[in-house]
């Protein structure tokens, strides 16, 4: 009935591959006559169901701990950005002080505003 290795034996089952195996269950399943029923072996169907029971909760853990790590991420990112940010602003101050402190100070600054545009 199971074409395809059981995923259990190498890591986590994977919760698709459980429901692909109830689908195949159902699908072999005998027919009951003159309705819409399927009779399955009651032993597979609660083996897959008690499988699913366990997958579930992992997999919901799983995409818990990928969500929290994307908001670390993002949270970082947005600390880093903001470090840049203010770095940046404090370098503006820096180079706009430093050229107001160069042109206070240069001869030609103090004569003639435009006498530096001049001069080369």
């Amino acid at each position: 009935m199971y074409d395809e290795p059981d995923p259990n034996e190498d890591g986590p089952v994977d919760i698709l591959w459980l429901v692909d195996r109830l689908e195949e269950l159902v699908g072999v399943g005998k027919r009951v006559p003159f309705s819409g029923r399927v009779m399955v072996e009651e032993e597979q169907f609660l083996a897959l169901v008690d499988q699913l029971r366990v997958a579930v909760p992992n997999s919901i853990k799983q995409a818990q701990r990928v969500i929290r790590e994307r908001e670390e991420i993002l949270a970082e990112a947005q600390e880093e950005a903001a470090r840049v940010l203010d770095t940046a602003k404090k370098t503006r101050g820096v180079l706009r002080f430093a050229r107001g402190a160069a042109e206070r100070s240069s001869p030609a600054g103090r004569s003639d505003p435009g006498s530096r545009r001049r001069a080369t």
